[in-house]
């Protein structure tokens, strides 16, 4: 879920919403707080409680996929039922003319994002005290079995004064995009889902580690100039410690954050661990600067967990240990004594199991393809060592195993790398040839985008059989009529003595819908309860060039622009008698100014 920052320092879409003004989920809907790949996010007054809050609509297209849409309500009925003090509330999830929205709490503040864009990063006793802020609420949501999935510095809000900020998390479990295991912001973005495999809690104490290092150092750990390259990075790039950036933080938090951002989520902490730590330093640090000792708050009991299996690297510590304590023993009894024997005889039972070769070796092994999950090719290579040096054996076995799932990966990988490189070839080629962008400018003209197609069409060069004079009154055209549409239409409708019925525009509309005004989405419709957009491209030209004899006339016949305005929109929509008539009624005009005669000169030619 997209944050609603609404204090200083955010950012804040500009230009006008097409939700502005209407009444959805019995919210009437107000200025536009954020905007993310699927949703927007709005200030609302909710009418029962009479109360602001902020509402997340959406959009018509994701809502439209099953899916999604099914993933959508699900986990935004999971969110609903947490209940911290560091996670933005969610008030309810209601489904409303069409559109999937969610209620939540309005909170006031910058974000994260905001903080670091304006201040490059945080000392450390501020970012540890935020970062475990982050953590308690992604062990609150854990602990219900919500994992957030994107888990970033924009889905943090900062409320309170600076200094002394409450973080608010947004965005739990519904960052919902096509691929559906990929999930979450790729700078952000853990191994594990680098790679297309299962994201879970671990996966967010990633991205905390990446947070908590944006924070300390001012940058990110791992950066590229594609997506592609920063997934890579993710699963494969070394950890520059932060203090290697940032010298004056000193060595004290490398471990930490090495710790938070091991590429095998086994060997990251939870997030009520990760809370721990990160409250444990912040005391600390304040304790230091304040000169006083803080009241370390009590810490939750976490049930433990049992091993999955033998840690070697346990066995080998205690191995140590009692070959220390029987040197120990011996030399204190001068060194010549044997251990007793135990009572009725018998042999010497050994303190500790012997670890064998092949164990080790299959440890080791394993250990390896844990710290570098992305090389399965070498995965293979070490599994087949392990099969062949130690054959016949339980670890030989083991390994034999380990060595087809890793040929299965390193085939999966393999197709999947040129897979993505057959695709990133056919999207060059595509975004290199002008055809397709000349073709992209076309369908946005048929679609009154306008601006777009202005913008666009600046960018090419004239397509073939067109002249540079051709093509540069033609980008003219367009962005006269970017510039002057929306307003000169909205202008006439205001004006009109009554509405003008949108059946004469819009063959599928109804007997009861007039057109109130226009915005930059198209014309706004009215059925006497609700307003929607719908965009002029569903007119056909006749209709439009009707509007300037209807009986109010939204276009005057008398005025010189109406008809320029016309003429052009013609030229566009390839009406060439159209275009010519309104030129003849623009050129009928009296005509005392000069600049009228150049404007015609300059659009059409003439």
């Amino acid at each position: 879920m997209p944050s609603a920052p609404t204090g200083p320092g955010s950012a804040k879409p500009t230009g006008a919403s097409p939700y502005l003004g209407r009444t959805i989920a019995r919210c009437v809907v107000g200025e536009r707080l954020g905007r993310g790949a699927t949703s927007h996010v709005f200030r609302a007054r909710y009418e029962p409680l009479a109360k602001d809050i902020a509402l997340k609509i959406l959009s018509k297209d994701a809502a439209g996929a099953s899916e999604l849409r099914a993933r959508f309500l699900s986990e935004a009925r999971a969110v609903a039922k947490l209940d911290h003090e560091n996670i933005v509330k969610v008030l309810d999830v209601v489904e409303d003319q069409g559109f999937l929205c969610i209620l939540m709490e309005l909170v006031q503040g910058p974000t994260l994002q905001d903080k670091l864009d304006d201040e490059g990063s945080i000392p450390p006793r501020f970012a540890f005290r935020i970062g475990a802020q982050i953590a308690r609420a992604l062990e609150a949501a854990h602990d219900e079995n919500v994992v957030h999935r994107d888990v970033k510095p924009a889905n943090v809000i900062l409320a309170g004064r600076p200094g002394d900020e409450t973080v608010k998390v947004v965005d739990f479990g519904l960052a919902a995009q096509q691929d559906m295991n990929r999930v979450g912001t790729p700078l952000f973005m853990s191994p594990e889902a680098a790679q297309g495999k299962r994201i879970d809690e671990k996966s967010d104490v990633y991205a905390l580690g990446f947070c908590l290092y944006r924070m300390l150092t001012g940058e990110l750990p791992f950066t590229g100039a594609t997506v592609k390259e920063i997934l890579a990075a993710h699963v494969s790039a070394d950890l520059t410690p932060p203090s290697a950036i940032r010298p004056q933080i000193g060595k004290t938090y490398d471990e930490l954050l090495k710790k938070l951002l091991v590429k095998s989520k086994g060997y990251r902490p939870t997030s009520a661990e990760a809370a721990d730590l990160l409250e444990d330093i912040a005391d600390d640090l304040e304790e230091r600067e304040a000169g006083v000792r803080r009241v370390r708050r009590k810490r939750k009991k976490k049930p433990a967990r049992r091993a999955s299996k033998p840690n070697s690297a346990l066995w080998a510590g205690l191995a140590v240990a009692a070959v220390v304590i029987v040197i120990a023993a011996m030399m204190m009894s001068g060194g010549e004594k044997s251990p007793v024997p135990p009572a009725g005889g018998g042999q010497t039972t050994p303190l500790l199991p012997t670890i064998e070769p092949a164990q080790r070796a299959y440890d080791d092994t394993d250990r390896f393809i844990a710290e570098n999950p992305a090389n399965p090719a070498e995965a293979v290579r070490r599994w087949s060592e392990v099969e062949k040096k130690y054959p016949g054996t339980r670890w030989a076995t083991l390994a034999g195993a380990k060595r087809i799932e890793a040929q299965t990966a390193l085939a999966a990988k393999e197709k999947s790398d040129a897979e993505a490189e057959e695709k990133r070839k056919k999207q060059q080629a595509a975004a290199a040839d002008p055809n397709v962008k000349h073709a992209r400018a076309a369908e946005m003209i048929r679609n009154f985008q306008f601006g777009d197609a202005g913008v666009l069409m600046e960018e090419l060069d004239p397509p073939q059989g067109t002249d540079e004079s051709s093509w540069s009154r033609k980008i003219d055209r367009v962005q006269y009529l970017a510039k002057h549409w929306t307003g000169r239409m909205d202008a006439g409708l205001q004006a009109l003595k009554s509405p003008l019925k949108a059946k004469e525009l819009f063959a599928s509309a109804k007997d009861n819908e007039t057109i109130v005004g226009t915005n930059s989405g198209g014309a706004v419709v009215f059925d006497g309860n609700q307003k929607v957009t719908v965009s002029w491209g569903r007119a056909t030209p006749e209709a439009l060039f009707k509007m300037r004899v209807v009986p109010d006339r939204v276009l005057s016949t008398e005025e010189f622009e109406s008809n320029v305005l016309l003429a052009a929109l013609a030229a566009e929509l390839n009406q060439p008698d159209a275009m010519r008539k309104f030129l003849k009624y623009a050129r009928g005009l009296p005509d005392d100014d000069e600049s009228n005669a150049g404007l015609l000169r300059n659009l059409f030619g003439e």
